[in-house]
């Protein structure tokens, strides 16, 4: 197999290993899968020169449109440039003669989903909101957005740290709202992108489920998480120049915080039928706020969910934000200690993918 790159993380070890095989299997052991897509498949795979535990992402070289090559290509150059506690460790990238592989750090504690139930509002702070603002950071500072930011796509190590995960759809920043205008299938490169064929042509506001759910596979995400200026763009069929960037990230991790504390997503599927829930997010002009949190949760919330992107914070302007600072007095750990969340319809609450999804929209 031919190594592409590797991390200064990557033991040298395994790094000789992949040069000397002749595929997967003479380097790697099978453990178990975690997820499959048309064209990527996820494992969890031991190195048999050491033992250790990793992740293998795999794509399939017949199954990539041009598009999707080169979105494969970005995903190894954004990833492989970031090195933080708080984002999944690239190891390498290597290939053979069907398949184009990454090598990944695995995380013992799957994804954040299965952790969010019970959480009180200073746990959400600390477990989850500043060890994502912080991996965001160094993410938008480099100049990228991650455009698919979910719980299933924030992973949770052994020792309980989170860690961002899954690039494969980010993108540069001043490219991205222009990386599925060429091809349609440059999207699906991901297993953690809720994506098929993708329609470019949206006469009107999407009114089937199977509509709203290929519209946003054009700009990349998962619809659920999407802000509603990307929405609002693709459903009037309007450029997507000045509907995508980091700012889309702030409004995906504005909601993953305020399903910690209700237990369901604020457009929940379990109230709507799916277009509709799309359109809500589209077309909200607030979105309803808890009144058992702190003030200082209230506003930050109310900054990370303001429809209008200009007016939303930037990720810099979170993390400085006072209600990350904050100490709780005893009475208000008693009071905000589990946020009022428990018994809430959890939406689409995933099985053990580690961060992958396993279905296409």
């Amino acid at each position: 197999m031919q190594l592409l790159c590797s991390s200064t993380a990557c033991p040298q070890e395994i790094c000789t290993a992949i040069e000397e095989a002749s595929c997967l299997s003479d380097a790697f052991e099978t453990c178990r899968p975690l997820a499959y897509h048309s064209d990527c498949y996820v494992s969890v795979a031991r190195c048999k020169c050491n033992g250790s535990e990793l992740v293998v992402k795999a794509y399939l070289r017949d199954q990539l449109s041009p598009g999707a090559r080169q979105q494969v290509q970005t995903e190894i150059d954004i990833h492989s440039s970031l090195q933080h506690p708080n984002i999944v460790q690239f190891l390498a990238a290597f290939e053979d003669y069907a398949r184009v592989y990454l090598l990944l750090e695995y995380a013992a504690g799957g994804d954040l989903r299965k952790h969010l139930q019970g959480l009180s509002e200073c746990r959400i702070r600390d477990f989850f909101i500043a060890p994502v603002l912080q991996a965001l950071n160094v993410l938008h500072n480099k100049g990228f957005s991650h455009r698919d930011l979910k719980p299933e796509n924030c992973l949770v190590s052994g020792s309980e740290t989170v860690k961002l995960a899954d690039f494969g759809l980010a993108q540069p920043t001043h490219i991205a709202e222009d990386a599925c205008a060429t091809d349609s299938d440059s999207c699906a490169v991901s297993v953690g992108c809720s994506s098929g064929s993708g329609s470019r042509s949206m006469d009107s506001e999407c009114s089937t489920s199977s509509r709203a759910s290929a519209v946003i596979c054009t700009a990349g995400g998962t619809p659920l998480y999407a802000a509603p200026e990307v929405l609002r763009a693709m459903f009037r069929n309007h450029g997507m120049q000045n509907a995508v960037g980091p700012k889309n990230d702030v409004w995906a991790l504005g909601v993953m915080a305020l399903e910690a504390v209700t237990g369901c997503h604020p457009f929940s599927p379990d109230h709507y039928h799916y277009e509709n829930v799309l359109y809500s997010i589209a077309h909200c002009t607030k979105v309803n706020l808890p009144g058992n949190i702190s003030h200082e949760f209230t506003d930050w919330l109310e900054q990370a969910l303001n429809r209008d992107p200009s007016q939303r914070a930037t990720v810099a302007e979170l993390l400085s934000h006072p209600w990350l600072s904050k100490k709780y007095t005893p009475e208000e750990q008693a009071r905000f200690s589990r946020c009022g969340q428990q018994g809430g319809p959890a939406l689409h609450a995933g099985g053990d993918n580690f961060g992958f999804d396993c279905w296409e929209y």
